[in-house]
């Protein structure tokens, strides 16, 4: 995510909350002008989050499963929020760095 944590924030909180290891923009910025996050989410004022998820823990079925699971209850209280489904323009991070 960018600068609009409107999604990433309780992702994030209930991902932790849970007990599960999570980075928060690593080991990737989330602000990188041209990116998919930027091109589909920032630029278009949308709530937006990219999950990443070790490749040990869905190699079979009933990982892949867990995390569904998972994933399905931490996000749909979120999506539950009518904030997540209004377009908000937030400053990106990319465009900071290039004033200063």
């Amino acid at each position: 995510w960018d600068s609009d944590a409107r999604m990433a924030a309780p992702v994030i909180a209930a991902l932790r909350a849970r007990g599960i290891v999570t980075g928060d923009n690593e080991p990737y910025d989330g602000a990188l002008k041209g990116d998919t996050l930027y091109e589909h989410g920032t630029s278009r004022g949308l709530p937006h989050i990219l999950i990443e998820v070790r490749q040990d823990e869905i190699a079979e079925d009933a990982g892949v499963a867990r995390w569904a699971r998972i994933l399905a209850e931490v996000l749909c209280p979120v999506l539950r929020d009518p904030a997540t489904h209004m377009i908000e323009h937030h400053e990106s991070r990319t465009t900071r760095r290039k004033r200063g």
